[in-house]
């Protein structure tokens, strides 16, 4: 069992590598579809499925895929069907051209489910500590080819751009204070959620970690991921992160819980913010826009109701049930997962994608009094807010590695609330 035990935990550091560092390649017969981490949650799911004695499996199977996990698994499910009505609904009624792509989206859709359970499965089988490790090394490596990129140290990015993707060349070649971040994403703006998330968990690791060389690492950790979100210009990102902050002061006062190591880490943190936006002209520009604050933001809405204006039509069409994906007609992205839902599925679905969102929310609040973890609801804030402005709900990377935390916390929260429920022998680890 130990050599299983192993092998679940190499499929994880491998699954991790996927999530910060595969790159995808292209299925050419489905425009361009890309495929990376999908080839690792299938991965890791065989890895389980082979590794886990079969009797305790399905005995775990049974009470947990849709009793302890229905609260998530049952508005995704919801979300599938109201798709595929919408599909159908596009094609019968509306005589709509219905493509390869669109059932390769909702396919995709599926793997959300094992995503969450792999998490609640690992939660069983390694420890919190390993998990935490293993993110911090892969969150390092990615932070540091990221600033490597972002400086183009020891001139290595012609190099490094062949790993990944040529297009990411155009945001490399500009004069440096105006760069954007890119980190080992495709797109500075997902990178800005990637930043606050790594956040968010090196936060976890400092507070379980007890060796002082190693809280000190993971502060400096935090802090380039902080740097890395504000070089990424992305302004959904400051405010995902001033938020997600506000938050958890807000719940630390409820809980009479603020002292003064985190008040001063607040206030460090803020002057930090502060003195590293203000003397770069990129981040104090785009992220803030202090210049001209009303023309800022005309522009911010102009673009962004831009965007969604053309997909009225489609939403007036099928309220209830939506479209389908509709990609013969739409071939972009709404960057407002809540209006993409509205068009792919219509209110039925959106419901069904809001009350995800809540459960989600929800278990990190309830997370947090019960055990003083906030990695949980800090991962679930970030996805709800930038849910608002980008497409974090079809990004693979983001959302497969958000589920998987989501799987594993509820795991360990209802291992340790009540290890009695426990169907799968937890085993020490050596």
């Amino acid at each position: 069992m130990v050599n299983s035990i192993s092998l679940i935990k190499i499929i994880l550091v491998f699954f991790f590598s996927g999530v910060f560092f595969f790159p995808p390649f292209d299925i050419p017969f489905i425009r361009g579809m890309s495929i990376g981490i999908e080839v690792f949650v299938v991965l890791l799911f065989c890895g389980f499925l082979f590794f886990i004695e079969p009797k305790k499996l399905r005995k775990d199977l049974e009470s947990t895929f849709f009793l302890k996990l229905g609260h998530f698994y049952y508005p995704l499910l919801l979300i599938i069907l109201f798709t595929v009505c919408g599909m159908l609904y596009y094609s019968l009624a509306l005589s709509g051209r219905v493509i390869i792509r669109d059932f390769f989206t909702i396919a995709l859709l599926f793997l959300y489910f094992p995503a969450i359970y792999l998490g609640y499965l690992a939660s069983h089988f390694v420890k919190e500590s390993f998990l935490l490790k293993v993110i911090t090394f892969w969150g390092f490596l990615s932070l540091i080819v990221g600033f490597i990129m972002y400086f183009d140290i020891g001139n290595l990015n012609p190099y490094m751009i062949k790993i990944w993707d040529y297009s990411r060349a155009q945001l490399l070649v500009d004069q440096v204070p105006w760069r954007r971040f890119l980190g080992t994403f495709k797109n500075p703006n997902y990178y800005g959620a990637l930043s606050i998330i790594f956040v968010v968990i090196f936060s976890r690791a400092a507070q379980k970690f007890k060796v002082v060389p190693m809280k000190v690492f993971l502060f400096v950790l935090g802090g380039m991921s902080i740097l890395a979100l504000l070089l990424t210009g992305s302004r959904t990102g400051t405010v995902s992160l001033l938020f997600v902050f506000a938050v958890f002061f807000l719940l630390y006062f409820l809980k009479g819980k603020i002292s003064k190591k985190i008040f001063s880490t607040v206030i460090l943190v803020g002057i930090a913010f502060f003195i590293i936006s203000a003397t770069n002209p990129f981040i104090f520009s785009r992220v803030y826009g202090f210049e001209d604050w009303g023309r800022f933001m005309h522009g911010i809405y102009a673009r962004l109701f831009g965007i969604w204006a053309p997909l009225w039509e489609y939403i007036v069409a099928s309220p209830v049930v939506g479209l389908g994906p509709i990609k013969d007609e739409v071939r972009f992205l709404a960057d407002n997962n809540y209006v993409l839902i509205l068009v792919q599925s219509g209110l039925l679905g959106l419901s069904s994608f809001l009350l995800f969102i809540f459960f989600f929310i929800r278990n990190g609040i309830v997370d947090f009094f019960v055990e003083n973890n906030l990695l949980k609801l800090g991962v679930g804030l970030t996805f709800f807010i930038y849910c608002f402005t980008a497409d974090f709900f079809y990004h693979h990377e983001l959302i497969f590695l958000t589920l998987f935390l989501l799987g594993f916390y509820e795991g360990r929260f209802r291992y340790i609330k009540n290890p009695e429920n426990n169907h799968i022998e937890k085993i020490k680890e050596t």
